[in-house]
């Protein structure tokens, strides 16, 4: 599936992709370019983005992380939704969004791969999905906001 994201997108029709409401038309374009990396064969692709057109369902469990306490999830979780509440307009992009949530984590003493899955899992849904700065940027900042919220709640 190495193509530009226009043939792509061209797949996806000829497969009989529906895409859900909740996805604009023009974000599909990025989407594709993001999510064509991620997959082996063109039905992956709809799991992998549904996360995009409904929030997923996140329990405490899922947010639990391996080389990070939960009150490092907690804090985390916090700076992540603090970090991004500052960027604005054109500053909502994935190069943005990434800068800021490293900038906020090593503020903590940590790395961003001892808690990017609790990012995962509180965007997509799943400890795996598309680039999470790509996701934040495409769901949008009022969406990325409420879903980090969310994560924190179940997690405090």
């Amino acid at each position: 599936l190495r193509r530009r994201p226009a043939q792509f997108l061209e797949l996806l029709a000829e497969f009989g992709y529906a895409w859900p409401g909740g996805i604009a038309p023009e974000k599909r374009e990025h989407v594709a370019r993001v999510a064509m990396q991620r997959i082996e064969i063109l039905s992956d692709f709809g799991p992998l983005v549904a996360f995009l057109a409904a929030p997923p369902e996140v329990s405490r469990e899922s947010l639990a992380l391996d080389k990070a306490s939960p009150e490092h999830v907690r804090d985390a979780l916090d700076r992540a939704i603090a970090a991004l509440s500052n960027l604005e307009g054109d500053s909502w992009n994935q190069a943005a969004i990434g800068d800021a949530l490293k900038k906020a984590i090593a503020e903590m003493g940590l790395r961003l791969k001892d808690v990017v899955r609790a990012y995962y899992v509180a965007i997509t849904g799943s400890p795996t999905s598309i680039p999470v700065f790509d996701a934040i940027e495409l769901l949008g900042k009022s969406e990325s906001l409420r879903r980090l919220q969310s994560a924190l709640e179940r997690v405090a």
